[in-house]
């Protein structure tokens, strides 16, 4: 049988390093954008969850998460090329 992909040591590279942009990426961002999507991507909240948490509207919550996913599609993307 196949080993399972965990154990392919070049996805396994790749992963840590994939985990090594995202970690950066998420440095780079304000800290309400990082909290926004720390909290939901990580503790896996609901909208509605997040904003109680961190005290404002759910538009907002939502605004800060979009603006942090671009970000950190902005972040990865040219390095994610070049890990291809």
């Amino acid at each position: 049988g196949r080993a399972p992909a965990s154990e392919n040591p070049a996805t396994a590279l790749e992963n840590r390093q994939v985990r090594t942009l995202l970690g950066r990426g998420i440095q780079a961002l304000p800290p309400a954008h990082r909290a926004v999507l720390i909290l939901r991507e990580v503790e896996g909240l609901s909208y509605e969850e997040i904003a109680r948490a961190v005290g404002c509207s759910l538009g907002t919550v939502m605004s800060r998460l979009f603006y942090a996913r671009r970000k950190l599609q902005k972040v990865l993307r040219p390095n994610l090329d070049d890990l291809r």
